[in-house]
């Protein structure tokens, strides 16, 4: 049960009116854009495109937002982020059959949210004491997981009943909320004097020590190159669900957010209830790995081959297989996380996980592009199946990785020699 100061506390509730509205209008703009571009062009490249347009900003400022939000007013930085976040969204109605523009315009947005995401994360600590921020982290982190799970549902059912335009009227409007709730919070003037040139330079060292260390230990190494390579997938599988839809399971692509991308963030939602319980108690996590990736092909195979059925079983049959995918995921991820948390060091989680992010991002741009062609020439069904031989190699071929999951002796107490 949350403290009643965290829920008291309206301040906090403001900027988690932004935080949840912002996150709403974010999902469905992605969603949308995603559905409008394939319908247009029946193209999987349309839709990479629409990522690396995304991803850009993050490659070039993501690392360096932090040391921005220090130099600035916070709430300041709230504030004009917000709006210039909505007015963005009213620029793709008159772009909407010009492409290019469309890409554009989202590297504007993702732009502004590199700034945004630090600047709302900097605030909380200035409303709570110390021995508060738990909970308030922990709100933000369940009201993130909701609202993404609410905006890319709510995505679906925007355009197929009001259409794309009307959609992003109302997406520009959530995202005013957002500007709005966050226009009479008190003003905290934290910014203090930052020699820029010192502070991009230790942030760099620390970044290549970060590196170094991840590189010279295998038992970390691994399991981010597992990890993050599991993104990667994830990743394509929801760039390209409108291809799927369509060349796999022979539905309307309108009809994805109701079929196939609800089920699955319901099937996350459940295995974030589920798994961490059953983790070092019934269940280890070589066992819940081995079996998720097993259950990863049993969901692909049978979306495989619900779309040769014609009839109104089909519909019934995807969102199970979707559940069963999401599912799947999270008993992948959440025990290689777990395990990562608890071999690395301490002093060396913040570079561990906070450093790796862009160069995730960077690792995506050749598999993302990869799997644009395979489309492109092969189907949407030859993407299917090699995220099948993916998942199947993982799953006997990994034994040695796998094992270490459960071995505590792997643990590394030391940080790396400076």
């Amino acid at each position: 049960m949350l403290a009643k100061s965290t829920l008291k506390n309206k301040d906090f509730l403001k900027l988690l009116a932004s935080q949840i509205t912002s996150l709403l209008a974010q999902c469905i703009i992605n969603y949308l854009l995603i559905l409008k571009i394939y319908a247009e062009t029946n193209s999987a490249y349309a839709i990479t495109l629409l990522w690396f347009a995304y991803s850009i900003p993050v490659i070039l400022i993501g690392p360096f937002a932090s040391t921005i939000v220090d130099m600035v007013n916070r709430k300041t930085l709230l504030i004009f982020t917000n709006l210039f976040q909505a007015i963005t969204i009213l620029l793709f109605v008159p772009v909407a059959d010009k492409y290019m523009l469309i890409y554009t315009v989202v590297f504007v947005y993702s732009l502004l949210n590199q700034f945004y995401l630090p600047a709302e994360s900097a605030y909380v600590p200035c409303l709570f004491k110390n021995s508060e921020l738990a909970e308030a982290n922990g709100v933000f982190y369940l009201t993130k997981q909701v609202s993404t799970f609410v905006g890319y549902a709510a995505a679906g059912f925007l355009n197929k009943f009001l259409g794309f335009e009307t959609s992003l009227l109302v997406c520009a409007f959530i995202a005013l909320i957002a500007f709005f709730s966050v226009l009479t919070l008190p003003s905290f003037d934290l910014r203090k004097k930052v020699d820029i040139e010192n502070t991009l330079l230790d942030f760099l060292k620390e970044v290549i020590n970060g590196y170094k260390f991840i590189k010279n230990n295998k038992n970390i190494l691994y399991p981010l190159i597992f990890i993050s390579a599991i993104d990667v997938c994830s990743t394509i599988f929801a760039l390209n669900v409108p291809a799927i839809a369509k060349q796999v399971l022979n539905t309307k692509i309108e009809d994805a957010a109701i079929l196939i991308v609800t089920p699955v963030l319901l099937g996350t939602i459940l295995g974030v209830l589920v798994f961490p319980k059953l983790l070092g108690k019934t269940l280890r996590k070589k066992t819940l790995v081995e079996n998720s990736l097993i259950l990863v092909v049993v969901s692909l195979v049978s979306l495989t081959a619900i779309g040769f059925i014609d009839s109104w079983i089909r519909l019934a049959l995807i969102p199970v297989s979707s559940i069963i995918f999401g599912l799947a995921f999270m008993g992948i991820f959440i025990p290689v996380q777990t395990y990562l948390q608890e071999a690395a060091p301490k002093n060396m989680l913040g570079r561990i996980f906070g450093n790796i992010w862009f160069i995730v991002t960077l690792a995506s741009i050749i598999p993302l592009t990869l799997s644009a062609s395979i489309i492109e020439l092969l189907g949407a069904r030859s993407l299917v199946f090699a995220m099948i031989i993916f998942a199947l190699f993982s799953r006997f071929s990994l034994h040695k990785f796998l094992e270490k999951l459960d071995n505590t002796s792997y643990t590394l107490k030391q940080s790396p020699t400076k």
